[in-house]
Protein backbone atom coordinates (compact mmCIF):
# COMPACT_ATOMS: atom_id res chain seq x y z
CA UNK A 1 0.00 0.00 0.00
CA UNK A 2 2.17 2.48 1.24
CA UNK A 3 4.47 2.36 -2.72
CA UNK A 4 1.63 2.35 -4.50
CA UNK A 5 0.56 6.08 -2.58
CA UNK A 6 3.88 7.27 -3.24
CA UNK A 7 3.75 7.21 -7.02
CA UNK A 8 -0.15 8.85 -6.76
CA UNK A 9 1.06 11.63 -4.86
CA UNK A 10 3.68 12.32 -7.35
CA UNK A 11 2.03 12.02 -9.96
CA UNK A 12 -0.47 14.23 -8.64
CA UNK A 13 1.84 17.42 -8.32
CA UNK A 14 2.96 16.53 -12.20
CA UNK A 15 -0.46 17.47 -12.93
CA UNK A 16 -0.71 20.38 -10.87
CA UNK A 17 2.45 21.89 -12.62
CA UNK A 18 1.11 21.12 -16.15
CA UNK A 19 -1.88 22.82 -15.24
CA UNK A 20 -0.29 25.52 -13.85
CA UNK A 21 2.25 26.09 -17.15
CA UNK A 22 -1.12 25.07 -19.60
CA UNK A 23 -2.60 28.23 -18.23
CA UNK A 24 0.41 30.62 -18.52
CA UNK A 25 0.57 29.50 -21.83
CA UNK A 26 -2.17 31.39 -22.78
CA UNK A 27 -1.08 34.23 -21.89
CA UNK A 28 -4.37 35.84 -20.22
CA UNK A 29 -3.07 35.99 -16.65
CA UNK A 30 0.36 36.68 -17.51
CA UNK A 31 -0.57 39.38 -19.96
CA UNK A 32 -2.72 41.33 -17.37
CA UNK A 33 0.09 40.93 -14.90
CA UNK A 34 3.08 42.24 -17.39
CA UNK A 35 1.46 44.68 -19.45
CA UNK A 36 3.47 47.74 -19.39
CA UNK A 37 1.53 51.01 -17.58
CA UNK A 38 0.56 53.78 -19.58
CA UNK A 39 1.72 57.57 -19.98
CA UNK A 40 1.27 60.95 -20.91
CA UNK A 41 3.70 63.10 -22.40
CA UNK A 42 2.92 66.51 -21.68
CA UNK A 43 3.61 68.61 -24.99
CA UNK A 44 4.42 72.10 -25.08
CA UNK A 45 1.60 74.03 -26.68
CA UNK A 46 3.84 76.66 -28.24
CA UNK A 47 2.77 80.85 -27.88
CA UNK A 48 -0.43 81.73 -27.20
CA UNK A 49 -2.78 84.03 -29.39
CA UNK A 50 -4.56 86.61 -28.02
CA UNK A 51 -6.45 89.11 -29.28
CA UNK A 52 -7.58 92.33 -28.49
CA UNK A 53 -9.67 92.62 -25.04
CA UNK A 54 -8.25 89.61 -23.72
CA UNK A 55 -6.59 89.52 -20.57
CA UNK A 56 -3.26 87.26 -19.62
CA UNK A 57 -2.21 86.79 -16.21
CA UNK A 58 1.18 87.40 -15.34
CA UNK A 59 2.09 85.02 -12.59
CA UNK A 60 4.39 86.39 -9.89
CA UNK A 61 7.29 83.73 -10.82
CA UNK A 62 7.53 80.86 -13.23
CA UNK A 63 6.66 78.32 -9.99
CA UNK A 64 4.36 80.48 -8.43
CA UNK A 65 0.22 79.52 -8.43
CA UNK A 66 -0.71 82.94 -7.89
CA UNK A 67 -0.94 86.07 -9.83
CA UNK A 68 1.02 89.79 -9.47
CA UNK A 69 -0.39 91.44 -12.74
CA UNK A 70 -3.19 91.31 -15.16
CA UNK A 71 -2.37 92.60 -18.98
CA UNK A 72 -5.08 93.64 -21.52
CA UNK A 73 -4.19 94.85 -25.21
CA UNK A 74 -7.06 96.97 -25.42
CA UNK A 75 -6.75 97.89 -28.94
CA UNK A 76 -3.74 97.75 -31.86
CA UNK A 77 -3.48 100.22 -34.72
CA UNK A 78 -1.28 98.33 -37.03
CA UNK A 79 -0.08 101.03 -39.02
CA UNK A 80 0.51 105.40 -37.26
CA UNK A 81 2.35 108.16 -38.43
CA UNK A 82 5.44 108.34 -35.84
CA UNK A 83 7.13 112.08 -35.45
CA UNK A 84 10.14 111.71 -33.31
CA UNK A 85 12.06 114.99 -32.77
CA UNK A 86 15.60 113.74 -34.59
CA UNK A 87 14.94 110.58 -35.08
CA UNK A 88 13.63 108.00 -37.58
CA UNK A 89 12.24 104.49 -37.60
CA UNK A 90 15.02 101.94 -38.08
CA UNK A 91 12.62 99.69 -39.55
CA UNK A 92 9.37 100.77 -42.14
CA UNK A 93 6.37 101.11 -40.23
CA UNK A 94 4.91 101.49 -36.59
CA UNK A 95 2.12 99.84 -34.58
CA UNK A 96 0.81 101.43 -31.75
CA UNK A 97 -0.27 98.91 -28.89
CA UNK A 98 -2.76 100.39 -26.09
CA UNK A 99 -2.04 98.52 -23.04
CA UNK A 100 -3.84 98.07 -19.59
CA UNK A 101 -2.01 96.71 -16.57
CA UNK A 102 -3.72 95.81 -13.64
CA UNK A 103 -2.23 94.51 -10.13
CA UNK A 104 -4.08 92.88 -6.87
CA UNK A 105 -3.37 94.95 -3.63
CA UNK A 106 -0.93 92.01 -2.34
CA UNK A 107 1.94 91.32 -4.51
CA UNK A 108 4.68 89.42 -3.91
CA UNK A 109 7.92 91.81 -2.82
CA UNK A 110 10.16 89.79 -5.95
CA UNK A 111 8.12 90.68 -8.33
CA UNK A 112 8.74 93.01 -10.93
CA UNK A 113 6.83 94.01 -13.97
CA UNK A 114 7.64 92.25 -17.36
CA UNK A 115 7.77 95.45 -19.49
CA UNK A 116 11.34 96.15 -17.82
CA UNK A 117 12.98 93.72 -19.85
CA UNK A 118 12.24 94.71 -23.72
CA UNK A 119 9.33 91.95 -23.98
CA UNK A 120 8.40 92.76 -27.70
CA UNK A 121 9.27 91.43 -30.91
CA UNK A 122 7.78 90.61 -34.36
CA UNK A 123 6.87 87.74 -36.73
CA UNK A 124 7.17 88.70 -40.27
CA UNK A 125 5.17 87.15 -43.22
CA UNK A 126 8.18 84.93 -43.97
CA UNK A 127 8.23 83.96 -40.30
CA UNK A 128 11.51 85.99 -40.07
CA UNK A 129 11.55 86.64 -35.98
CA UNK A 130 13.02 90.20 -34.79
CA UNK A 131 13.67 92.20 -31.71
CA UNK A 132 12.13 95.58 -31.72
CA UNK A 133 12.30 98.36 -29.52
CA UNK A 134 9.32 100.72 -28.41
CA UNK A 135 9.28 104.94 -29.72
CA UNK A 136 7.82 108.07 -28.14
CA UNK A 137 6.36 108.68 -31.32
CA UNK A 138 4.77 111.82 -31.25
CA UNK A 139 6.03 112.28 -27.67
CA UNK A 140 4.12 109.81 -26.00
CA UNK A 141 6.22 107.71 -23.39
CA UNK A 142 3.60 106.48 -21.19
CA UNK A 143 4.83 102.97 -21.95
CA UNK A 144 7.48 103.68 -19.17
CA UNK A 145 4.61 103.44 -17.03
CA UNK A 146 3.99 99.77 -17.07
CA UNK A 147 7.56 99.14 -16.37
CA UNK A 148 6.35 100.33 -12.68
CA UNK A 149 4.61 98.17 -9.69
CA UNK A 150 1.69 99.61 -8.31
CA UNK A 151 0.20 97.67 -5.66
CA UNK A 152 -3.84 97.68 -5.96
CA UNK A 153 -3.75 99.73 -8.82
CA UNK A 154 -3.52 99.63 -12.76
CA UNK A 155 -1.51 101.46 -15.53
CA UNK A 156 -2.83 102.65 -18.69
CA UNK A 157 -0.59 103.71 -21.39
CA UNK A 158 0.35 103.29 -25.73
CA UNK A 159 3.37 101.14 -26.54
CA UNK A 160 4.49 102.41 -30.21
CA UNK A 161 6.83 99.72 -31.81
CA UNK A 162 8.83 99.86 -34.72
CA UNK A 163 8.44 97.03 -36.77
CA UNK A 164 9.13 95.31 -40.35
CA UNK A 165 6.37 96.44 -43.29
CA UNK A 166 5.50 92.79 -43.68
CA UNK A 167 4.95 92.32 -39.70
CA UNK A 168 2.52 89.69 -39.17
CA UNK A 169 2.51 89.17 -35.45
CA UNK A 170 3.80 91.20 -32.14
CA UNK A 171 5.33 88.35 -29.58
CA UNK A 172 4.94 89.33 -25.86
CA UNK A 173 7.09 87.32 -23.49
CA UNK A 174 6.43 88.20 -19.77
CA UNK A 175 9.23 85.68 -19.32
CA UNK A 176 11.28 82.84 -21.11
CA UNK A 177 8.54 80.45 -20.46
CA UNK A 178 5.62 82.45 -21.85
CA UNK A 179 5.01 83.89 -25.35
CA UNK A 180 1.91 85.22 -26.52
CA UNK A 181 1.33 86.24 -30.09
CA UNK A 182 -0.99 89.32 -30.97
CA UNK A 183 -1.88 88.95 -34.56
CA UNK A 184 -1.57 91.80 -37.23
CA UNK A 185 -4.47 91.97 -38.81
CA UNK A 186 -5.08 94.72 -40.68
CA UNK A 187 -2.28 95.27 -42.65
CA UNK A 188 -1.60 98.61 -44.72
CA UNK A 189 -1.78 97.73 -48.79
CA UNK A 190 1.23 100.12 -49.19
CA UNK A 191 3.71 100.18 -46.56
CA UNK A 192 5.16 103.42 -46.41
CA UNK A 193 8.57 103.68 -46.32
CA UNK A 194 10.73 105.60 -43.85
CA UNK A 195 11.78 108.40 -46.87
CA UNK A 196 7.54 108.75 -47.23
CA UNK A 197 7.33 108.94 -44.00
CA UNK A 198 10.11 112.00 -44.06
CA UNK A 199 8.86 113.32 -46.56
CA UNK A 200 5.20 113.32 -44.99
CA UNK A 201 6.62 114.59 -41.61
CA UNK A 202 8.77 117.45 -42.80
CA UNK A 203 6.15 120.11 -44.21
CA UNK A 204 4.47 120.21 -40.26
CA UNK A 205 7.79 120.19 -38.77
CA UNK A 206 8.60 123.00 -40.75
CA UNK A 207 5.17 124.68 -40.07
CA UNK A 208 5.29 124.08 -36.19
CA UNK A 209 5.98 127.59 -34.85
CA UNK A 210 8.22 125.69 -31.88
CA UNK A 211 10.59 124.46 -34.35
CA UNK A 212 12.86 127.13 -34.72
CA UNK A 213 13.73 127.43 -31.24
CA UNK A 214 14.61 123.14 -30.68
CA UNK A 215 18.06 123.53 -31.73
CA UNK A 216 18.42 126.28 -28.92
CA UNK A 217 17.39 124.16 -26.48
CA UNK A 218 20.58 122.12 -26.67
CA UNK A 219 24.22 123.91 -25.45
CA UNK A 220 25.57 123.14 -28.75
CA UNK A 221 29.51 123.72 -27.30
CA UNK A 222 28.90 121.57 -24.84
CA UNK A 223 27.72 118.53 -27.31
CA UNK A 224 30.57 119.75 -29.80
CA UNK A 225 33.16 119.49 -27.04
CA UNK A 226 32.09 116.19 -25.68
CA UNK A 227 33.11 112.83 -27.51
CA UNK A 228 30.68 111.47 -29.82
CA UNK A 229 28.11 108.92 -28.13
CA UNK A 230 28.83 105.39 -29.03
CA UNK A 231 25.70 102.88 -29.28
CA UNK A 232 22.97 102.01 -31.13
CA UNK A 233 18.77 102.35 -30.79
CA UNK A 234 18.08 98.80 -31.39
CA UNK A 235 16.71 95.99 -29.35
CA UNK A 236 19.91 95.01 -26.92
CA UNK A 237 21.69 92.35 -28.69
CA UNK A 238 20.34 93.62 -32.41
CA UNK A 239 23.00 96.42 -33.22
CA UNK A 240 26.47 97.28 -33.42
CA UNK A 241 27.85 100.13 -31.72
CA UNK A 242 28.76 103.47 -33.97
CA UNK A 243 28.48 107.18 -33.38
CA UNK A 244 25.39 108.41 -32.67
CA UNK A 245 24.17 112.34 -32.86
CA UNK A 246 22.64 111.81 -29.67
CA UNK A 247 22.95 113.05 -26.30
CA UNK A 248 22.14 111.41 -23.08
CA UNK A 249 20.27 111.98 -20.57
CA UNK A 250 20.73 109.37 -17.99
CA UNK A 251 21.37 105.89 -18.21
CA UNK A 252 18.98 103.14 -16.38
CA UNK A 253 18.64 101.91 -13.64
CA UNK A 254 20.64 98.08 -12.83
CA UNK A 255 18.18 97.14 -10.61
CA UNK A 256 15.24 96.95 -13.33
CA UNK A 257 17.26 97.99 -17.15
CA UNK A 258 19.63 95.79 -18.58
CA UNK A 259 23.35 97.39 -18.36
CA UNK A 260 23.96 100.13 -21.03
CA UNK A 261 20.38 100.69 -21.05
CA UNK A 262 20.27 104.94 -22.12
CA UNK A 263 17.55 107.40 -22.10
CA UNK A 264 18.41 110.46 -24.78
CA UNK A 265 16.97 113.69 -24.37
CA UNK A 266 15.01 113.22 -28.01
CA UNK A 267 12.66 110.58 -25.70
CA UNK A 268 14.03 107.51 -27.31
CA UNK A 269 16.20 104.65 -25.64
CA UNK A 270 18.94 102.34 -26.30
CA UNK A 271 21.87 100.85 -25.78
CA UNK A 272 25.55 102.52 -24.99
CA UNK A 273 29.06 101.68 -24.08
CA UNK A 274 29.10 104.58 -21.29
CA UNK A 275 25.76 103.49 -19.79
CA UNK A 276 27.05 99.44 -20.12
CA UNK A 277 30.56 100.86 -18.19
CA UNK A 278 28.33 103.03 -15.48
CA UNK A 279 25.90 100.14 -14.81
CA UNK A 280 28.52 97.43 -14.30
Amino acid sequence: MRNFLIPLVALIALAGCASDDSGGATGEPASSANAPATSTTEVDAGPVVVGVGEKISIPCSPTASSDCMTVTFTDIRPDVPCEMSGQTLENDRAIAIDVRAEMPTTVDPEFHSPFRSFPWSTFSSDNRFTGVMEKGCGGDYSSNDLMNEFPGGYAEATVYLDVPADVRSVVFEPDRDTTYLIEVTDPPDAPVSQSQSAAAVAPAATSAPAAPSAPAALPAPSVSSAPPVMGFTEAPGHGVPTPMSKVVSHCGDPMIHQPGTTFFTDGSTGWTQSCAAQMG
